[in-house]
């Protein structure tokens, strides 16, 4: 915001005025991104970029620059804080539980993903991406296989939960010796496989990120 002052500068004319002049500030474009991460013990920052680039920013967690630690989701708020551009975006950042975290409600020290604790049938990653009790062996995933319209399909229960460390798939085969992934399709229900004159067979498959 600038004072003007303006005087008239004429040998047959005098006059003069003031007033204001107000520059606006220029819209900024502010993304937010890392916005799903794994609970490790660190505090857990979401990264921010602007348009025009390298704009000063600042961020709130629920309301307090401290990054956040512990599992949750958390309201994010980003707002420039430059001289000459203004802009601000919102969103929520999830710190997930990650696997061992998990499990450590259930068991100490935590078990290996890749073992059946609770010995029904079922990994503890199955269980920890179905969110079943690794712990208990009457509650386990389910699986009914049944042939839809042209499709061979899996029906899963209960549903799968996103995980960001873990995920779920399935791999098909007609000889339960050479598995694929292709042609296998995730559905909302679990997976299907375009069925054929052959015989067909569908398995589940867990990985787990380090």
């Amino acid at each position: 915001s600038y004072a003007v002052e303006v005087t008239v500068d004429d040998v047959n004319y005098s006059g003069s005025a003031s007033g204001t002049l107000v520059l606006g500030k220029a819209t900024a474009t502010v993304s937010l991104g890392d916005l799903v991460q794994i609970y490790d013990g660190a505090p857990k920052s979401v990264s921010v970029t602007t348009e025009p680039p390298g704009l000063a920013v600042e961020l709130t967690y629920n309301g307090s620059a401290v990054a956040p630690t512990l599992a949750g989701s958390y309201a994010v708020s980003a707002v420039v804080t430059d001289t000459n551009y203004q802009g601000a975006a919102t969103e929520s950042l999830v710190v997930e539980q990650s696997y061992a975290g998990w499990m450590e409600t259930f068991f100490t020290p935590v078990p290996d993903a890749f073992a059946d604790s609770d010995g029904d049938g079922w990994l503890n990653l199955a269980e920890y991406l179905f969110g079943t009790d690794p712990s208990v062996k009457s509650s386990a995933p389910s699986v009914v296989s049944f042939y839809g319209q042209n499709t061979f399909e899996l029906q899963l229960s209960p549903a799968p939960v996103a995980r960001a460390d873990a995920s779920l798939g399935a791999q098909t085969s007609v000889n339960l010796v050479d598995w694929t992934s292709d042609g296998v399709t995730a559905t909302s229900a679990g997976f299907s496989v375009p069925a054929d004159q052959r015989r067909r067979f569908l398995q589940l498959t867990y990985s787990l990120s380090p």
